[in-house]
């Protein structure tokens, strides 16, 4: 019996193998995943059953599907292992810009193409999805236990680093616009908006609109608890709407030299060093905190323009970078220390930067948030 049951278990986890036939219909399966979904959220009633095979993917993920179908070959079997690593390739080719097999610039035919490189990395997120929605259920499984796997081996790799404890809980300074939207129905037609991206001990990102003209303003929220938010604006033409992008780059960060708009996993800025000031930062050699890096901010804060971008907020989570997370805050009109001290707080206690850089960071936001256009 003992035999019996070790060979039903060695069998239940053999490696699932598509054949090349199964592959081509998996990759049709992907180009016309967006339409399909499409065709689902259209049913009147949604059947649980349905829902149990199909998850519902939004619109980005599946323009994702849709560039991941031509990365796999006809003629070629496939396992779980080869659709998590040919899914990472292709995330990590789109947030370069260069296929990884031409070395020439990605085809702008693709529709994910135009999503902004900062919002690319949290597609690494959804492959287990997607290959629920495009592969046969025994393979799909697979796939979700690989991916599992990695992820608690960097979530233990992260304890090395960063002690059992892990992060402490930090609450940012700010309004929460998703709160205001969903009580209100709107977010304030003049105000600042911050957008804050950082990864634990590593660099961090954030971009601060000066606003005084929204046009449109949507919300959408992803995850079994709706953890994940999503904060769809547009920004119309006014004369007095700036926007102002600022870096914290950690002083291992290996591409220093690169221009910050050829970067990506959290030191994505889109714009040459040529219209950026670049700040030394103090270090006093706190054990717990990171060592002292450059802050890279424009010279100063740009106009804001007719503008429409998605602002993401997403808890501090384990991700094959590092501990990741990303939030956004809303602000009176012209309240700059409010937005400033959300930066420096965010610095301070979640990228863990010595206290006097955090204050130099909140020191350099004020000045040009304080600087009136000439």
């Amino acid at each position: 019996m003992a035999k019996e049951q070790k060979s039903e278990s060695s069998e239940s986890k053999k490696e699932i193998v598509l054949s090349s036939a199964r592959v081509q219909e998996m990759k049709n399966n992907l180009r016309n995943l967006k339409e399909l979904m499409h065709w689902v959220r259209g049913m009147k009633k949604y059947p649980q059953n349905l829902k149990e095979i199909m998850p519902d993917i939004d619109d980005t993920s599946c323009d994702f599907a849709a560039f991941l179908a031509d990365r796999f070959s006809d003629d070629q079997e496939l396992v779980p292992l080869g659709f998590l690593m040919a899914s990472q390739l292709a995330l990590i080719d789109l947030e370069k810009g260069i296929d990884g097999f031409t070395q020439k610039p990605i085809d702008r035919k693709y529709a994910i193409t135009r999503l902004p490189r900062e919002h690319l990395r949290l597609l690494n997120l959804v492959f287990p999805t997607i290959a629920k929605a495009v592969t046969p259920q025994d393979f799909a499984a697979q796939v979700e236990e690989i991916e599992k796997s990695v992820r608690n081996e960097a979530i233990e790799k992260t304890k090395l680093v960063y002690g059992e404890e892990g992060i402490p809980e930090v609450k940012i300074p700010g309004i929460d616009p998703f709160k205001t939207f969903k009580e209100t129905g709107e977010i304030p037609p003049k105000g600042i908006l911050l957008r804050a991206e950082f990864f634990f001990k590593g660099n961090g990102v954030f971009t601060i609109y000066d606003y005084n003209n929204i046009e449109r303003v949507e919300i959408s929220e992803q995850g079994e608890n709706r953890e994940s938010q999503y904060l769809h604006v547009s920004f119309k033409w006014d004369d007095n709407s700036r926007l102002l992008c600022l870096g914290y780059e950690h002083p291992n960060y290996p591409y220093k030299s690169q221009e910050p708009y050829d970067r990506s996993m959290g030191s994505y800025i889109p714009y040459a060093f040529a219209n950026l000031d670049i700040v030394g930062l103090p270090s006093s050699g706190f054990l717990n905190h990171a060592p002292a890096g450059r802050l890279l901010i424009l010279k100063s804060a740009h106009h804001l323009g007719n503008l429409s971008t998605r602002l993401d907020q997403h808890p501090i989570h384990d991700t094959l970078w590092g501990k990741s997370g990303q939030a956004v805050r809303l602000f009176e009109p012209e309240d700059f220390e409010g937005v400033a001290e959300a930066i420096k707080v965010a610095t301070r206690d979640l990228i863990r930067l010595d206290p006097n850089a955090a204050e130099v960071i909140k020191c350099e936001v004020i000045k040009r948030l304080s600087q009136k256009e000439e």
